[in-house]
């Protein structure tokens, strides 16, 4: 079995994980290549070659505030 289809460690007595675990499990099941693949067959989640200067603007600011975080 694949380290990205293995269930993470559980937490707590409830069988529960921790949230840092719950966290690092979805980023690595939503980043598994055969999710990719199946997020990039649906129109919805298709990227747009062509957008709005202010989009561009935004999505800029969005991702240096992201870099400036801890």
């Amino acid at each position: 079995m694949s380290e990205s289809n293995e269930m993470p460690k559980q937490d707590n007595r409830d069988g529960r994980l921790a949230g840092a675990d719950v966290a690092r499990h979805i980023g690595q099941r939503l980043g598994s290549p055969e999710n990719v693949r199946r997020l990039r067959a649906l129109p919805q989640f298709s990227v747009e070659r062509d957008m709005p200067d202010q989009l561009q603007k935004l999505l800029g600011a969005l991702d240096r505030a992201e870099k400036r975080a801890p």
